[in-house]
């Protein structure tokens, strides 16, 4: 794939999880304000486990679909044809075994309630699992347009229905309902398209292409369950805080309002994660296909423009929202919830650090090498347990933000590290100075209060201009450059 294209499919994504962001604060919000912390931390705990659930089933056989048409297009029909037979009892059997263990969560957790709860989220496991496979295929297919707007559609419908669940059911078993049925919304629009495609591709006659299940075999195995207990792990680290803090304070004294409250920090604090999984999502494929052609150098060069991408925009933002934390939390949650400030501007550096250590362990997988991913998430996840044990007895929930972000830096050393010796040098410092340089005076200028004297949202606007100058200034960016990108943009079939 081309580094343009690449840059584009990034953006692409860039604004899909855009769409995915403004839905999610739209829900959290509706759940926040109508049910408060304790009921909030209560939901946000359960879509904790959900996503990580998810997040871990759909690394698994949608991954090797993905690699396998990013490595050769021409597996695109026998994949799409056969998908449905090959994943359906994959989906239906994650989802019965995450109802199953439901109690056992409850129990652990000592909540009677989440046993409910859970189950009913389960619902949506099978859905999700199948509009993520479809989605992962085109994304294989470096059909980045398709692929993020299905995405938004499916945020959309998802954020819409869970809305009017949740205020017409009085809950968040409505709102968990409606989750399941924006999943299947965007699942009969996926399929849709991705059946449109294959169009393009005439039947395989010969066999000499077709698709067989030793081949989906040998590659699950040497690839898919490798690459699926990296994810699994990866997204425990992500979401252990909010566990141990639901686990050690949710049966204190005013413990639920207290994970409400971690629950506001990490909702937001979510953001740059989200955000950044546009970028890994697109340069997976772009990296396989790379390695698979033994194009070490255009790999080394995509690397650095993404990994430049993804500093342009969370450096600035570590440093707008910890200037202006209080303010981000009573504008989305309202003054209730002011008590998770402080770890929400500790939170927000972790997962922006986990966001980069994400980055590279694709990176690392895409290389054919997803065992290093479950590896270095072995060897980080005792020392998250003990981390948060210990720092959220000491500090409560600034304890849980300390322990990812501690975590995390650790992630991104080991795994920045690797990825530096196997392709070289992956980082352009004078480019790293101009952004930490523009970053810093926009940190200066968000003090000033006076900036948000009409609307934080207003203020947030200057800070973005301010930024944009001063890369333009100490010519980080190039308008000619940007005017082609924008060109591109508006013209998606002339770019592609």
């Amino acid at each position: 794939m081309k580094t343009k294209a690449v840059t584009l499919g990034s953006i692409y994504g860039m604004f899909h999880r855009v769409v995915v962001v403004v839905c999610g604060f739209l829900i959290s919000v509706v759940i926040a304000r109508k049910l408060g912390p304790e009921f909030f931390g209560l939901y946000t705990f359960v879509i904790s486990i959900l996503a990580w659930v998810e997040a871990g089933a759909s690394a698994g056989l949608p991954s090797v679909f993905r690699k396998v048409v990013s490595e050769n297009k021409a597996t695109f029909r026998p994949i799409v044809t056969s998908l449905g037979r090959l994943s359906v009892p994959y989906c239906l059997t994650t989802m019965f075994l995450f109802a199953l263990v439901s109690p056992a969560v409850a129990y652990t957790m000592h909540d009677d309630r989440l046993t409910a709860l859970l189950i009913i989220a389960s619902l949506d496991i099978p859905f999700f699992v199948m509009f993520s496979t479809y989605l992962g295929v085109l994304n294989g297919h470096g059909n980045f347009l398709l692929h993020s707007a299905l995405g938004a559609v499916r945020s959309i419908s998802r954020a819409v229905l869970m809305i009017a669940a949740a205020l017409l059911l009085f809950g968040i078993e409505g709102a968990l309902l409606g989750n399941a049925l924006g999943s299947i919304c965007g699942l009969l629009l996926a399929f849709h398209y991705a059946r449109k495609l294959t169009a393009q591709y005439a039947p395989v006659r010969d066999g000499s292409m077709r698709l067989s299940s030793p081949d989906i075999r040998s590659k699950l195995v040497s690839f898919g369950v490798p690459y699926l207990s990296a994810s699994l792990l990866s997204s425990v680290l992500i979401n252990l805080d909010i566990w141990f803090v639901k686990a050690l304070t949710g049966t204190s004294t005013g413990g639920d309002e207290v994970v409400g409250y971690y629950a506001a920090a990490y909702n937001l604090a979510r953001i740059p994660y989200l955000m950044m999984t546009a970028i890994i999502m697109t340069i997976f494929p772009a990296i396989s296909n790379a390695v698979s052609e033994h194009r070490t150098g255009d790999a080394r060069t995509l690397i650095w423009q993404q990994l430049r991408l993804m500093l342009l925009i969370l450096m600035p933002a570590i440093l707008i929202v910890y200037a202006t934390a209080d303010e981000v939390i009573e504008l989305v949650f309202s003054s209730a919830y002011l008590p998770a400030s402080e770890s929400f501007k500790i939170l927000f550096i972790g997962v922006s650090v986990f966001s980069i250590f994400l980055f590279f362990i694709n990176i690392i997988a895409a290389d054919n090498k997803p065992r290093f991913g479950v590896v270095i998430s072995l060897i980080l996840l005792p020392a998250a347990i003990v981390l948060n044990y210990f720092l959220i007895d000491a500090f409560g929930i600034v304890g849980a933000a300390l322990a990812i972000s501690t975590v995390s830096l650790i992630g991104l050393i080991a795994s920045g590290a690797y990825v530096w010796r196997r392709f070289g040098r992956i980082i352009d410092a004078y480019s790293l100075l101009r952004i930490s340089i523009a970053s810093g005076g926009v940190y200066f200028v968000a003090g000033f209060d006076e900036l948000y004297q009409f609307h934080l949202l207003i203020g947030y606007a200057v800070l973005g201009f301010v930024y944009g100058l001063m890369l333009l200034i100490l010519r980080e960016t190039d308008l000619s450059k940007v005017k082609s990108l924008l060109h591109s943009l508006l013209n998606p079939s002339v770019s592609n």
